[in-house]
C-alpha cells in the first residue's frame, strides 16, 4: 500500500515552493498535479519541489514532473528540485532524466 503524500505549498516571489512528504505514486502524483496546476493558473511557472522527506517516487510521479518540466519551459520557468536523496539522483541518473537540483532553497531561489 502506498504510503501518503502531503502536500505543502508557499509562493516565493515568481516561485512555488512545494514541500513534499511521503510517497509520490500512483494516487498522490494526481494530488501533486492539481498543485502544480494552481501555481500555473496563478502565472507561476518556477516550481521548487522539496523532496527532502520523499522516500519513493513512482512513474506516475516522474511522469507529473516530465510534464511540469515542458510547462514550465514553454513559459520561460524552470522545475527546480531541492534536497533530493542520493537514491533518487540515482535514479534519475539511470533513466536519463537531468532536473535542476540544488541543495538550498536560497541558491534555489536565485536560479
Amino acid at each position: 500500500m502506498e504510503n501518503e503524500l502531503h502536500i505543502q505549498a508557499k509562493t516565493i516571489g515568481k516561485n512555488e515552493l512545494i514541500t513534499l512528504s511521503g510517497t509520490v505514486g500512483s494516487t498522490s502524483a494526481d494530488n501533486l498535479d492539481m498543485q502544480i496546476q494552481k501555481a500555473f493558473r496563478h502565472k507561476i511557472f518556477n516550481i521548487i519541489l522539496d523532496l527532502d522527506q520523499v522516500n519513493l517516487i513512482t512513474s506516475a510521479g516522474l511522469r507529473v514532473m516530465l510534464k511540469t518540466v515542458k510547462e514550465c519551459q514553454n513559459n520561460s520557468g524552470k522545475l527546480k528540485l531541492l534536497n533530493v536523496s542520493k537514491t533518487l539522483l540515482e535514479v534519475f541518473s539511470i533513466i536519463g532524466i537531468t532536473f535542476h537540483v540544488y541543495d538550498d532553497i536560497a541558491t534555489a531561489l536565485e536560479n
